[in-house]
């Protein structure tokens, strides 16, 4: 698994790339869901990527993500993400890098 970091072609965004080789599995974050106070965008390029989600009455949704779509992940809304194989390119503030959005892990994993 490799994780490369980019400047965005977004101003004040930040860009990381996710390969991961076939058979292999990696979570972001590994074994816990997360939640922070800017939005998430996700590129999956190829492979199986799985996003899940708390939705408004607090239940645990499952979603595959198509490549060559983008996806939004608001912001305070608990997540994970799973790449089971493949590629996922992601976009984020640089904001993040500063710790001025704050970050907050949940006791478990939704995987």
């Amino acid at each position: 698994m490799t994780v490369e970091l980019f400047a965005s072609f977004l101003s004040g965004f930040g860009r990381k790339v996710y390969r991961v080789a076939e058979g292999k599995v990696f979570q972001i974050p590994a074994g816990r869901a997360h939640a922070h106070g800017n939005i998430d965008l996700l590129y999956p390029v190829s492979g199986e990527i799985w996003v899940a989600y708390t939705d408004a009455k607090g239940q645990v949704c499952k979603q595959r993500l198509e490549p060559g779509k983008a996806y939004t992940i608001p912001p305070n809304v608990p997540h994970q993400v799973e790449i089971r194989g493949g590629i996922l390119e992601t976009l984020f503030p640089t904001t993040v890098y500063t710790k001025t959005i704050p970050m907050r892990y949940l006791e478990g994993g939704f995987f």
